[in-house]
């Protein structure tokens, strides 16, 4: 790949375990609070600074429970001071309503914290259902003006190019606000296993019309060349187990830590330095 069209500093973001995945899945996967505690100090020491945390109870389920978030999220800071941001996730996973994930993350008060559009505004094509359209709007624009009032760093996750589309005019109509957050494209599902290459990413940047800096992740076999294509376009990057386990070749990853020396070597090799903790803030929005 040629040089890239814009050489500034990267985030390398880790999503170390995610929502649903199990220890069938892969041995290494870190679910309890140790385990993270361990897969985020090594993360640090290669160079991540964005951790995109999910929790899990006891038998492993998915959770928002604020009183775990906070115990771990004590234990990383503990662990490795302030020096990684640690982004909450509000995923629902069919469990939680958009008040209950509005509610935790009021409880929590996370430094940084991701929002999915479709889960807290999600919209329904019924005419019965438009006044229940519009609390959804007005609850998630009170919600997102909190957010930016209290400096809560916030990643809008956008699934498509309709998403993209709607973000625009949900910041036109100043539903979002201006400043305090950043975007993550989403090139994939979980759910499929055939799934988009760096052509995607293309479509999303060709509606991208925005300052805010983005951030790509990406599924299965094609995950490598999308995240290439995303460092090359200036962007950055979210690696790890809840997005893919594979490495470039098609192995099995032994470890996150094995998904981020290999983007670590992509990066260098496009001449796109390591953001350090403070130019990771300020590129997720932070002033």
């Amino acid at each position: 790949m040629s040089t890239p069209l814009i050489i500034a500093p990267l985030i390398i973001a880790l999503a170390p375990n995610g929502a649903t995945k199990q220890k069938t899945d892969h041995p290494d996967l870190p679910l309890s609070l140790n385990d993270i505690v361990d897969t985020a100090s090594a993360a640090w020491e290669l160079g991540v600074t964005l951790l995109h945390l999910h929790i899990r109870t006891d038998d492993g389920k998915h959770s928002l429970d604020a009183a775990i978030y906070r115990d771990t999220i004590a234990a990383i800071r503990r662990a490795i001071g302030k020096q990684m941001v640690i982004q909450m996730t509000t995923e629902s996973v069919g469990v939680y309503s958009p008040p209950q994930q509005i509610a935790a993350v009021q409880s929590i008060r996370p430094e940084a914290v991701s929002v999915a559009l479709r889960e807290l505004i999600p919209v329904s094509a019924d005419a019965n259902s438009l006044r229940e359209n519009q609390t959804y709007e007005n609850t998630a624009s009170k919600f997102f003006h909190w957010l930016r009032d209290e400096k809560i760093l916030v990643q809008y996750i956008l699934f498509s190019v309709a998403e993209i589309e709607r973000y625009h005019q949900l910041l036109n109509r100043e539903i979002i606000p201006a400043d305090g957050h950043s975007v993550l494209f989403v090139l994939g599902r979980y759910t499929t296993t055939t799934n988009p290459g760096p052509e995607l990413l293309s479509q999303y940047l060709n509606l991208w019309a925005r300052s805010q800096s983005w951030m790509v992740c990406a599924f299965g076999q094609h995950e490598f060349d999308c995240l290439q294509s995303a460092v090359h376009n200036g962007g950055h990057i979210r690696v790890g187990f809840e997005n893919c386990l594979l490495m470039r070749d098609g192995a099995v990853a032994k470890s996150n830590q094995a998904l981020i020396m290999q983007s670590k070597k992509m990066a260098a090799q496009l001449n796109r330095p390591l953001a350090d903790s403070e130019q990771t803030r300020i590129l997720l929005g932070a002033t």
